[in-house]
C-alpha cells in the first residue's frame, strides 16, 4: 500500500512530526511526488576599476575624456581618485588601493549605511564620481548623477547590522537599489564663476582721457568730460565688473557695451561725454540739493526729425533712462556696484544677454546686505562677444575705485571658439549641443581599461574608441546609457539580507567588501531534496541458544533533484527562484531496509553542489513555505 505524507517547512532544513505513525513494509521505495518553494538571491554584478601596474610614477595619465558644448576636459586618473576620496566620507583608501584592480564599481546593492550616531553614508556610484570630477575642472556647468535605479530590497527595508568600516561602526542598512540605467546632467550654473576671487583692475594712463589713474581706480582732472575704456574685460559666464562711484560734481556714468570677440582694435578715446554708448550702464548725478540719485540706463532711444529751420534730418541718440525719474539713491562712498552678465547661447536657442545690476555696501555680489536694483535683456545677433566697460565724467573730482573683475575663464573661450570654427582635435568628438564621454584606453600604465569600459556599457572595440553622448535640453545638457547585460554576476543563494553578502574581514578601509563565503559564481542548475536521518528501529532476532541484536543505522538519501528553471540562471538582480514541481512518471528510489520501519517524524534538507569547489552548499534560508508531498510504496 501507498502511504503518501505531505511536509511544511519554512527553513531550506527542516522536520515535521507525524502524529499518526506509519509503518513501512520491508525494502520500500520513496518517491518526491509535489514540490513547491522559493529560495531568495542576491546578485551583485562583478565590475572593478582598472589596475595600476606596478612601480607607477604618477596617475596624471588620462582614464577618459569629457565634451561639453565646444569644452573638451581630460580627466585623468588623479582626477577621478580626487573626485572619489571628496564624496567618500566613510571609508578612505588609498589611490594605490583604488586602482588595485578588485576595488568595486558598485552597480547593486547600493544600500545607505546607517552608523550608531543616525549618520548615513551613500555608497558611491561610477556617475557619481564623474559629476564630481566633472564640477572640479568645467568653470560654469554643475554636474548630477540621474541614473534609473530600482529597488531591490528582498526582506525588510531596514536591517540590522554590525560592521565597522575605517572605524565607523556600521548598525543598519536600508533602502537596497541597484542601476538600470547610467546617467548625468550638466546643468548651466555661472553662480560658479560670480563665487571665485575676483582680480583687481590695474588702470593705466593710456586707458583714459582727463582722468587720472590711480591703482586700482581713476578719479577726474578737472570738469573737463573726461573717458576711460577699462583695459580688462570679464567672463560672459556669471562673471562681473565692479566699482565704487565717487561722486563730487555734475554727472559721472559706467556701464559695459556689448562687442564683437576678438575685437583688437582700440575704442576711440575723447573727452565728450557719451552714456548714450551703453547697452547697459549707471548715471550718477548730484542734484542741486545736494542728493545723489541714479538712473539705470538700458540701452538708447534714436529720434529722427527733420529741423525746417535747418532744413535737414537730424538724427538724435539719447540714453534710455529707467525710472524715467531720478528716483534711486545710493550711500556715497559706501555702495558698490556689480554688473554681472550671464551670456546667451545659440546651442539653447537663444543669444539673449542677462546683464544684472547689484548695489550694496557687501564685499561680494552675493553679500546678504547687497540687492538686485535692475535686470538686463540684451538679445544680439551672436553669442561670441566680450564685453568692454566705459566710464564717462563731467564734473570735477568724479572717480570710481575698487575696481574688480573676473577674467574671462578658458571654458568660456574654448566654448566660443568651437562655436567660431567648429574643428576637433580628437576623433569622435563632433557638435557642439552636446554632452559627450569618450574613453581614453591608450594608457600603458592601467590594464583593464577596455574590459572596464565594457563591462559599463560604453563598449569598445580594437583601434576604435566610441563615445557615449547625449543632447542639450535647454540650458541642460544630459547623457544616459544602459548597462549591458552579459557583465559578470556573482550571487548569494539562501539570503535576503544585506549583511550575508559581506566579507567578516574588509580588505581596505572601504565600503563593504562583497566576498563572502556564501558567494557563488553560478545560479545552482538544480537542487537536491534529501530525506536526513529517517530513523530504522533495531531489528531483533531470537535464535536457538543465543540472541542476536543489530542495528542498520539511519538513512540519509537523496529522493530527487529539481531542476532551475532556464529563464531564471540569468537573474539580473535580487529575487527569488521559484520551483514548482509534480512527478510526471513517478521514479522512486529503494530505501534497503531489511524490516518493517515505523515512520514518527521526517527531516527535509533541500542544498546544491557547489561545482566550483566541489561541494554541497548549504541554503541558509528559503522564502516563505516550502510544501512536499512524499511517497512510500
Amino acid at each position: 500500500m501507498t502511504e503518501i505524507i505531505q511536509l511544511t517547512g519554512n527553513k531550506s532544513e527542516f522536520a515535521n512530526y507525524i502524529t499518526d505513525p506509519i509503518v513501512l513494509k520491508e525494502d520500500s521505495k520513496v518517491c518526491l511526488n509535489k514540490a513547491s518553494f522559493s529560495i531568495p538571491v542576491m546578485v551583485n554584478r562583478d565590475n572593478f576599476f582598472p589596475k595600476a601596474e606596478a612601480g607607477i610614477a604618477n596617475y596624471n595619465g588620462t582614464f577618459f575624456y569629457v565634451l561639453l558644448n565646444g569644452i573638451d576636459k581630460p580627466v585623468s586618473y588623479q582626477n577621478f581618485y580626487d573626485a572619489y576620496d571628496n564624496l567618500d566620507l566613510l571609508g578612505n583608501p588609498t589611490i594605490a588601493e583604488f586602482y588595485s584592480g578588485v576595488f568595486n564599481n558598485y552597480l547593486d546593492n547600493l544600500a545607505i549605511l546607517e552608523d550608531a550616531a543616525g549618520n548615513n553614508y551613500d555608497i558611491i556610484t561610477f556617475t557619481d564620481i564623474i559629476a564630481n570630477a566633472c564640477d572640479t575642472l568645467f568653470d560654469f556647468y554643475e554636474f548630477h548623477t540621474q541614473n534609473k535605479m530600482e529597488v531591490t530590497n528582498l526582506g525588510d527595508y531596514e536591517q540590522a547590522i554590525d560592521i565597522t568600516i575605517n572605524g565607523t561602526n556600521i548598525k543598519k542598512i536600508k533602502d537596497n537599489r541597484s542601476i538600470t540605467k547610467f546617467g548625468i546632467v550638466a546643468q548651466y550654473e555661472p553662480r560658479k564663476m560670480t563665487n571665485i576671487t575676483s582680480t583687481a583692475v590695474s588702470w593705466v594712463a593710456g586707458d583714459v582721457e582727463n582722468f587720472t589713474t590711480n591703482g586700482d581706480g581713476i578719479v577726474s582732472a578737472s570738469g573737463t568730460a573726461a573717458m576711460a575704456v577699462c583695459p580688462n574685460t570679464f567672463d560672459p559666464n556669471g562673471g562681473y565688473i565692479c566699482a565704487t562711484p565717487q561722486i563730487g560734481a555734475g554727472k559721472a556714468c559706467m556701464g559695459i557695451v556689448f562687442m564683437g570677440k576678438g575685437h583688437d582694435d582700440p575704442l576711440n578715446i575723447t573727452a565728450v561725454y557719451q552714456p548714450e554708448n551703453f547697452d547697459v550702464g549707471i548715471e550718477y548725478e548730484i542734484l542741486g540739493s545736494g542728493e545723489r540719485v541714479l538712473q539705470i540706463i538700458d540701452g538708447n532711444q534714436k529720434f529722427v526729425y527733420y529741423d525746417s529751420t535747418l532744413g535737414a534730418e537730424v538724427v538724435t541718440v539719447k540714453p534710455n533712462y529707467v525710472p524715467a525719474n531720478q528716483i534711486f539713491t545710493w550711500d556715497h562712498n559706501v555702495d558698490k556696484f556689480w554688473f554681472l552678465v550671464r551670456k546667451g547661447r545659440p546651442m539653447n536657442g537663444t543669444t539673449e544677454f542677462t546683464t544684472t545690476i547689484i548695489q550694496g555696501p557687501g564685499a561680494t555680489p552675493g553679500a546678504v546686505n547687497n540687492r538686485v536694483i535692475y535686470v538686463a535683456k540684451t538679445t544680439l545677433n551672436t553669442s561670441q562677444i566680450q564685453m568692454t566697460t566705459l566710464v564717462y565724467s563731467e564734473g570735477a573730482g568724479n572717480g570710481f575705485d575698487n575696481w574688480e573683475f573676473i577674467p574671462v575663464s578658458d571654458d568660456s573661450k574654448a566654448e566660443d571658439d568651437y562655436l567660431l570654427n567648429p574643428a576637433t582635435d580628437r576623433e569622435g568628438i563632433d557638435g557642439a549641443q552636446i554632452l559627450q564621454i569618450q574613453p581614453a584606453i591608450t594608457n600603458t600604465d592601467f590594464s583593464g581599461e577596455r574590459a572596464f569600459w565594457d563591462s559599463i556599457g560604453i563598449s569598445q572595440v580594437e583601434n576604435n574608441t566610441n563615445v557615449i553622448q547625449g543632447t542639450n535640453v535647454g540650458w541642460n545638457a544630459t547623457v544616459s546609457w544602459n548597462l549591458p547585460k552579459n557583465i559578470e554576476k556573482s550571487y548569494w543563494i539562501g539570503t535576503n539580507k544585506f549583511g550575508d553578502i559581506i566579507a567578516p574581514e574588509i580588505t581596505f578601509a572601504v565600503l563593504p567588501n562583497y566576498s563572502s563565503s556564501l558567494k557563488v559564481s553560478d545560479i545552482p542548475r538544480e537542487i537536491a531534496v534529501s530525506i536526513l536521518d529517517l530513523p530504522i528501529a533495531p531489528n531483533v532476532g531470537s535464535f536457538i541458544g543465543a540472541t542476536n541484536q543489530y542495528d542498520t543505522g539511519n538513512i540519509n538519501k537523496v529522493v530527487n533533484y529539481i531542476q532551475t528553471d532556464a529563464s531564471q540562471l540569468e537573474l539580473e538582480s535580487n529575487g527569488t527562484l521559484d520551483y514548482v514541481y509534480e512527478a510526471f512518471n513517478l521514479v522512486y528510489r529503494k530505501l534497503n531496509n531489511q524490516q518493517k520501519m515505523p515512520i514518527t517524524q521526517m527531516k527535509i534538507k533541500l542544498d546544491y553542489k557547489n561545482f566550483a569547489d566541489d561541494r554541497n552548499q548549504q541554503i541558509p534560508n528559503i522564502s516563505g513555505v516550502a510544501k512536499l508531498e512524499i511517497l512510500f510504496d
